[in-house]
């Protein structure tokens, strides 16, 4: 079993095929529309987590209930859900999130590193945490080591699994080494 993690899926979501980055490009142009953008989505999941992994989606993973509901069955793996700004439309919806997902969370702390869906402030003397894992922001990156963005946009569409959030978070030059007090 393996742990795999992307965030901000925004399955069905038909108007982010218009946003821009800071340079004036689409960050989804790829995608004809919304039915080839969720199944390109679903083909890069299945691609790397198996049914019997453990994916975390740190929020944002799409809309419509009705529609949204049968491509998370196509997806696989155990599912959780770290609560993303998108993720709360109505009280009735958290029924929806937990027919679809083991488990439904604000955060989830792995040790060093915080997993959240928008980016936290870590403050500069934390000892505990090490880096906050996040999306929200899709394309964009912090100017800040301690910060990794997993909007799929920033993975190739691919959820990472923890050894390589380890490694990327490493390469960036942080130590994942907790200090003892």
């Amino acid at each position: 079993m393996t742990l795999f993690f992307s965030s901000d899926l925004h399955l069905n979501h038909a108007k982010i095929l218009t946003f821009k980055d800071d340079d004036g490009n689409l960050f989804r142009g790829q995608f004809a529309d919304a039915d080839e953008m969720n199944e390109h989505i679903i083909e890069c999941h299945n691609k790397v987590v198996r049914p019997y992994d453990k994916w975390y989606c740190l929020g944002d993973v799409g809309f419509g209930i009705k529609k949204l509901s049968p491509l998370l069955h196509r997806m696989n793996g155990h599912k959780r859900l770290i609560l993303g700004n998108h993720d709360y439309a109505e009280r009735k919806d958290f029924e929806f999130y937990f027919q679809h997902f083991e488990k439904v969370m604000e955060s989830r702390r792995m040790g060093p590193i915080l997993l959240t869906h928008r980016p936290v402030y870590l403050g500069e003397h934390e000892i505990r945490i090490k880096a906050n894992v996040h999306g929200h922001i899709h394309e964009r990156v912090l100017p800040d080591k301690r910060y990794l963005n997993i909007s799929v946009e920033r993975i190739a569409y691919t959820p990472v699994s923890f050894d390589e959030i380890e490694t990327m978070i490493e390469a960036q030059g942080v130590s994942l080494e907790v200090e003892t007090v």
